[in-house]
Order: C-alpha cells, then sequence, then structure tokens
C-alpha cells in the first residue's frame, strides 16, 4: 500500500462520518 492510498481512505473517512453522523 502506497501512502496515497492510505491518505485518500482518510480523505473518504473524513468525508463519510460527518455524513453518517448527520444521517443517523
Amino acid at each position: 500500500m502506497t501512502n496515497r492510498i492510505q491518505r485518500f481512505i482518510a480523505f473518504l473517512l473524513v468525508l463519510c462520518i460527518p455524513i453518517f453522523a448527520i444521517a443517523g
């Protein structure tokens, strides 16, 4: 796994967590 992939996954998590928190 490259650092770019880890950074991309972290970026998705940062976007998804607030969305799930609001929707949930």
